[in-house]
């Protein structure tokens, strides 16, 4: 592969948009967002730039099929103690399904037992 005109280091300009520029990009990106980033969080505005640039370059790379994926990224959770928190309710949930179809059957079973002997 031949180094974009910028070289593999440096963004490349929005008009470079070969397989090589993309690799660049990405690799810039990765390293200016992720790798050697001096915060752990950006704003909306940077945050929806960012992920506009880096979705077309991986749409670019990988097909026109990257992008609904790529789009369901977008809005997906990202937080484990959210997750944690709707497993628990989860759990919680079916443990008081359990319980209530529990107390049925067992009301189900007294009403039989009246009927029965009344």
């Amino acid at each position: 592969m031949t180094p974009p005109v910028t070289g593999w280091d440096n963004l490349p300009s929005a008009a470079d948009t070969s397989s090589e520029a993309n690799i660049a990009r990405m690799k810039y990106y990765r390293n200016t967002v992720y790798g050697h980033a001096t915060q752990a969080s950006v704003g909306d505005v940077t945050f929806n730039t960012l992920w506009k640039d880096i979705s077309n370059a991986l749409v670019a790379l990988g097909g026109v099929s990257y992008g609904a994926a790529i789009n369901i990224l977008k809005y997906e959770c990202m937080d484990p103690d959210t997750e944690e928190h709707y497993r628990e309710l989860l759990l919680q949930w079916k443990k008081d399904e359990d319980n209530i179809k529990e107390k049925l059957e067992e009301m189900e079973g007294m009403y039989e037992f009246s009927l029965k002997f009344g």
